[in-house]
C-alpha cells in the first residue's frame, strides 16, 4: 500500500508533527469537532475511502494496520559551551505500567542541528515497566539527543530519562 506523508498541527502543543497514512486512509477533509459532551470531542479525518476516522489514545492499530510513533527529545549540550565536548555516559529510564516496549537511540554531533539528522550512535530497547537497568552509552560530542519509538507498534510511554554527562575537553572538528 502506498503511503502519504502529512503534517498534523497540534493546537495544545502549538506545533506541527509528521503523520503518515495509507493512501486510502489519507485525509481529504479534517474537522476539529467540539461539543459539550467531552467523550465526543475529536479531530475527525475524512479518508479518501469515504470513512470518517479520529485519533484515539487508546488504539493499538488503525483498522488493523500497526501504528508507528516516535519522539525526538530536545537536543542538549554535553558540556558548558560550543567549544567543549562532553560525554553522555549513561541513560537511566523509568517506563510506566501498561506501556509497550520502548526503543531508544542516542544521536550525537557537534551542534543541535547536526544531532536532529544524525545516525544512531547506539540503541537499545526497554522491555519492562519501572526503573530500567543503566545503559552505558559513552557517546562523545558537543550535543546529543535521544529518539524514542514504539518497539512493538503498541501504545507506549516513558516517565523519565536521566542522562549522566561529563565534560571531556575541547571540541575537535573532523
Amino acid at each position: 500500500m502506498a503511503e502519504n506523508a502529512h503534517l498534523f498541527y497540534d493546537i495544545r502543543l502549538d506545533g506541527f508533527f509528521p503523520d503518515t497514512h495509507d493512501d486510502e486512509h489519507g485525509p481529504s477533509a479534517v474537522l476539529n469537532f467540539q461539543t459539550e459532551i467531552t467523550e465526543w470531542r475529536h479531530t475527525l479525518v475524512g479518508g479518501k475511502d469515504g470513512y470518517i476516522r479520529w485519533y484515539s489514545k487508546y488504539a493499538d492499530t488503525d483498522d488493523g494496520v500497526a501504528i508507528t510513533s516516535y519522539v525526538l527529545l530536545p537536543p542538549m549540550r554535553l558540556a558548558g559551551d560550543e567549544f567543549q565536548d562532553g560525554m553522555l555516559m549513561e541513560l537511566i529510564a523509568t517506563i510506566p505500567e501498561r506501556s509497550g516496549d520502548v526503543d531508544w537511540e542516542v544521536r550525537v554531533g557537534h551542534t543541535h542541528e547536526e544531532v536532529a539528522t544524525a545516525s544512531a550512535f547506539t540503541s537499545g530497547s526497554w522491555t519492562t515497566e519501572g526503573l530500567q537497568h543503566t545503559e552505558r552509552v559513552q557517546a562523545r560530542g558537543g550535543s546529543a539527543t535521544v529518539k524514542l519509538s514504539n518497539g512493538q507498534n503498541l501504545k507506549w510511554a516513558y516517565e523519565q530519562i536521566i542522562g549522566v554527562v561529563r565534560p571531556v575537553g575541547r571540541t575537535t572538528v573532523d
